[in-house]
């Protein structure tokens, strides 16, 4: 009988198969055997997808536990799970059975509060030395003993918390990532940014985010403000002769939440206080969320040293949601309400309203607010009628299609329509692809899941790594943005 010592050892060295009959069930691997198997599993993950992406999102990783049926994956946050399982499964699966030679189901999954706790409290004990700039000491109001009054301290929105966000296929990680930091604020992930379009629920993680710190850290100071505000408090400081007190409210605060943060761009004052702003609080290992309607390297007039700091961390972008997601989100609203709304009509709304999460909740407002006065039902005709503007104007957002899309792209690539829907990877035909994707999800009101069975059966998470690729190489060259660009233009006329 084989122990679970030298079972797990000789599988990381030798990539023993997991054969054998009679053998005891591994259910807690011993620590130098499952982290020399994990050592091994990150290596030849190195070799598949790169040794920068090991490091972030895998060698924090551990074995927990492996028999001949099961590997046990413990990560110290549900982000880490969520990355992984998004976009690098396929992968530790292979690699898992190069490495012992069976095909174990792998099972992930984020550390508990209590596991992590001794960690977090070796981090706050680690912080680094102050900024070099020193600012005046000046005595901030403390935030009051009532949950009502730290929440108007740190000016939240106490509606908007995790618990009434409706999690789709679409926001899934940036719900993650907005989870892992309201658990370890200042941690891992500094800074985090979330982009999108308006109405897609940005505001709603930032504040949700605030509220769990002040639930989960009593003692830290959170503070939620937009681009614009942060801007006239500066200009303000500035004539009064009151920046030390500016800078000691914005650079003493343990997690900071800003929304609207392109509106700092173009103005070099503001950048310049806001640059500071930001190493002073990353020094303090204080947590910043920021907020933006555009990836970083789209926001015009942004300063390199800033744009290269907001991606110091993770940036993570809320995508339109899916039918299914606007249809769970409309059954939340009208129960937090509570009013009664026939399931058709909440179809309806659904697949009419397609890409604003606000504008579909205001619709819902109006046929609610109708249902109510009238204390009766509403028919599809009456609902149609009494939402023409919003229907009219969604409309106009929906003529394109994804066929015409690829048609566009593929005629100007001068590749077959045939090669942006097959399994060919060679650059000749991944760029298109990718283009035709990136325009396919913003001009159209396709799902990702839509948008994947249009180019040959993808999953979603393809086709959010493929947008992801165009974002980049837009920021960071001009020719694909130029193509972007034109193809945009000549498509929707």
């Amino acid at each position: 009988m084989k122990t679970d010592e030298h079972f797990v050892a000789r599988a990381a060295a030798q990539g023993e198969a997991l054969t054998g009959r009679g053998r005891a069930r591994v259910t807690k691997p011993a620590g130098d055997g499952s982290a020399t198997l994990w050592a091994s599993i990150c290596k030849g993950l190195g070799k598949r997808v790169g040794k920068d992406v090991v490091e972030r999102w895998f060698s924090e990783g551990r074995i927990r536990s492996l028999d001949q049926d099961k590997l046990r994956i413990r990560f110290p946050t549900s982000l880490h799970v969520t990355w992984a399982e998004t976009y690098y499964r396929k992968d530790l699966e292979l690699v898992v059975e190069e490495q012992i030679a069976s095909k174990p189901e792998i099972l992930l999954e984020a550390a508990t509060e209590e596991e992590a706790a001794p960690q977090i409290a070796e981090e706050e004990r680690a912080v680094p030395e102050a900024a070099a700039e020193e600012v005046e000491p000046v005595s901030l109001p403390v935030l009051g003993a009532t949950p009502a009054s730290r929440i108007t301290e740190a000016r939240l929105n106490p509606k908007h918390t995790f618990e009434n966000f409706v999690v789709g296929d679409n926001i899934a990680y940036c719900h993650a990532a907005a989870k892992a930091v309201a658990e370890r604020p200042g941690g891992h992930y500094n800074p985090v940014l979330f982009y999108g379009n308006s109405g897609l629920g940005k505001t709603h993680l930032l504040s949700a985010i605030g509220l769990s710190v002040l639930q989960r850290h009593p003692r830290k100071r959170v503070l939620l403000v937009t681009g614009e505000e942060f801007t006239n408090e500066f200009i303000e400081a500035v004539q009064h002769g009151k920046l030390s007190q500016f800078r000691a409210r914005y650079r003493r605060v343990d997690v900071l939440l800003i929304d609207d943060v392109q509106f700092v761009a173009g103005k070099d004052a503001t950048q310049e206080e806001f640059f500071h702003t930001f190493n002073a609080l990353v020094n303090h290992r204080s947590q910043i969320v920021l907020v933006s309607d555009r990836a970083p390297a789209d926001i015009p007039r942004l300063e390199k040293r800033l744009l290269s700091r907001f991606q110091w961390g993770i940036s993570a972008e809320l995508l339109a949601p899916s039918v299914e997601t606007r249809i769970a989100i409309l059954r939340q609203k009208a129960h937090e309400w509570r009013v009664e709304i026939d399931m058709d009509v909440i179809e309806f709304l659904a697949d009419r309203i397609r890409k604003n999460v606000r504008m579909l909740e205001g619709a819902l407002l109006r046929v609610s607010s109708y249902v109510s006065l009238y204390r009766g039902g509403i028919s599809l005709q009456q609902v149609e009628s009494h939402l023409q503007d919003m229907l009219s104007q969604e409309s106009r957002t929906g003529m394109v299609t994804v066929g015409a899309i690829q048609k566009e792209v593929a005629s100007y690539f001068d590749v077959r329509l045939g090669d942006l829907n097959g399994r060919s990877r060679t650059q000749l035909i991944i760029q298109p692809r990718h283009i035709a994707m990136y325009l396919s999800r913003e001009l159209t009101n396709a799902s990702l899941k839509d948008i994947g069975h249009a180019f040959g059966g993808r999953d979603h998470g393809t086709v959010i790594h493929a947008c992801r690729r165009v974002d980049e190489e837009m920021g960071g060259s001009g020719e694909t943005r130029r193509v972007v660009e034109f193809l945009r233009d000549k498509i929707t006329g």
